[in-house]
């Protein structure tokens, strides 16, 4: 009981950024991340997300602190009540041409572009993104603070495992 407490208290904890701009009137809110900027090896994948104010999926949390097997699963569940979902990815080639972070900006205009719906508002993990006309609100750690943000890392983070594999 305890634990399914801390749950709940997570989860609305990471739902308090995007409550607030449902509060006043924006409804297509995207959470955008990107994976990749680490490793020495494949590209860099970015996901936009965009969800309804009815989203209760338990278990949303930054990928890093999720085992492999829950990201599989929360990865399936998200992308059911998504409202969109959009991935881009930078190749190895741009990587070199362009440097790892501007690859990753590039990663990440590409999935919000993706996206089957057209965001209002796109809040973004620790930087702003170039190139799109869309208001955007940059978060530090906003994978551990935005359950939109969370939930883009976990469809980057599966998304490039499986390209990786």
């Amino acid at each position: 009981m305890d634990r399914e407490r801390r749950k709940a208290g997570r989860m609305g904890a990471l739902l308090r950024c995007e409550r607030e701009y449902w509060r006043a009137g924006v409804r297509w809110l995207a959470g955008v991340d990107e994976v990749g900027v680490g490793p020495l090896a494949g590209p860099v994948i970015a996901a936009a997300v965009v969800l309804p104010e009815s989203v209760r999926e338990r278990g949303v949390d930054d990928s890093k602190r999720l085992t492999s097997a829950q990201r599989e699963d929360l990865a399936v569940r998200i992308r059911a009540v998504a409202l969109g979902v959009g991935v881009g990815r930078a190749e190895v080639d741009e990587i070199d041409r362009v440097n790892v972070y501007q690859a990753a900006l590039l990663a990440m205009r590409r999935a919000v572009e993706a996206l089957p719906v057209r965001p209002e508002r796109v809040l973004v993990d620790a930087r702003t993104i170039p190139g799109i006309a869309l208001p955007q609100t940059p978060m530090v750690k906003g994978d551990q603070r935005s359950y939109s943000i969370a939930a883009a890392s976990i469809i980057a983070k599966v998304t490039r495992d499986a390209l990786m594999r």
